[in-house]
């Protein structure tokens, strides 16, 4: 896992365009946020091509991606609600990791909020599928991934498309968060069928569960955290990406 985070982009690249290879800039592109997301919030790939900013909402003391509950008179919203999601499972609230706030997510939105642009990450690649014409929000991610995989020979199950998500669910297991917080929170349909929609949502006093972190995730904040430093210092050519 420290493998992947000690990559170029999350480290120190040479450039925009050339963020895998190592140079002396720090780039935050849209990929530089999917990777951490899917690994410390565990959105689905297709969930992260779609966030806007009006997902984005703070609850309690506590970020969320708001994907597509109902608004709540306690939360404040950098924008209005409203998101699509593949099941009824799917419209969640998923705690954002404070070490994203750390690394500026909500400058990003904030600033992009200004320049009056709707998506969290406007210089996401859109696909469609060839034959049917579908979009694939995911698509970018995953090809990404894929690339990955292979220039930096990550063998087996290393690196799978849906890796992340499985990480996040087994770093669940192990700070021994209930399995009814876990389901909500990656969007996976409660084992009791008669469950309310309402009874989906996660709370706060849940979210906060969820936050508790493993050695595992100091170690990869600590190689953020410091990637950043440094371009703040001076040491590293902060890049705008959008």
């Amino acid at each position: 896992m420290l493998k992947l985070f000690l990559l170029p982009l999350f480290v120190r690249c040479e450039s925009a365009d050339h963020y895998w290879t190592a140079g002396n800039c720090f780039v935050q592109n849209e990929l530089y946020w999917a990777y951490l997301i899917i690994f410390f919030c565990g959105l689905r790939n297709s969930e992260i091509g779609r966030l806007e900013i009006k997902n984005i909402i703070l609850d309690g003391g506590v970020y969320f991606f708001d994907l597509g509950t109902k608004p709540r008179r306690t939360q404040r919203t950098l924008g209005r609600h409203s998101t699509k999601g593949k099941s009824k499972a799917a419209a969640r609230r998923v705690p954002i990791s404070p070490l994203l706030i750390d690394l500026g997510l909500i400058e990003r939105a904030e600033a992009l909020k200004i320049a009056g642009k709707q998506r969290l990450f406007p210089e996401w690649k859109d696909f469609k599928n060839k034959k049917s014409g579908r979009d694939m929000p995911g698509h970018h991610l995953s090809k990404s991934w894929q690339y990955v995989k292979k220039k930096f020979e990550f063998v087996g199950d290393e690196l799978t498309i849906y890796g992340g998500r499985h990480t996040r669910a087994q770093w669940y297991k192990e700070i021994d968060l209930a399995e009814i917080i876990k389901r909500k929170i990656l969007g996976h349909a409660q084992m009791d069928v008669h469950a309310v929609y309402g009874a989906n949502v996660l709370t706060v006093a849940e979210a906060k569960l969820a936050l508790k972190t493993l050695p595992i995730e100091q170690q990869i904040a600590g190689i953020l955290i410091h990637a950043k430093l440094r371009a703040e210092y001076k040491e590293l050519i902060a890049l705008p990406t959008w």
